[in-house]
Order: structure tokens, then C-alpha cells, then sequence
């Protein structure tokens, strides 16, 4: 996984419902079309993976200040 997209589901993982709600809003229907409810099922299968992966110890994870360093 590329570490844009690891910075991207990290910052994901972070939002309220509203934001993600927002977020899909923005996004529109994917090259899939998948619709609502597909996308929601499918976004809470990988954010279940997602988190597995973080209790097993298989995703670094990193501090605030390490995320936002290049920020500056």
C-alpha cells in the first residue's frame, strides 16, 4: 500500500460519521456504482481488515507529530 493511501484510511479512520458521510458525498458513486448500502458494507469490510491488521501488529502505526511532520 502505497503511503499515500496509508495516510489517506489513517486520516479516514479519524472522521465522524458526518465526515464520511461527507466524504462518500463527494466521491460519488464509484466505478463500481456501487450504491449505498454496498458501499457501506464494503467500506466497513475493509475497515474491519483495517484494524485487524492494527491489533496483530502488522501496521505501523504513527504519532500525530510523526504524521503531520512533512506539514511544515
Amino acid at each position: 500500500m502505497s503511503p499515500r493511501v496509508r495516510a489517506v484510511l489513517e486520516i479516514v479512520s479519524e472522521m465522524t460519521e458526518d465526515e464520511r458521510n461527507e466524504l462518500r458525498h463527494e466521491l460519488g458513486p464509484g466505478p463500481d456504482g456501487l450504491d449505498e448500502t454496498a458501499w457501506t458494507a464494503a467500506w466497513n469490510n475493509a475497515l474491519s481488515r483495517r484494524m485487524a491488521q492494527v491489533e496483530r501488529g502488522e501496521v505501523p502505526l504513527l504519532a500525530e507529530d510523526e504524521l503531520f511532520a512533512n506539514d511544515e
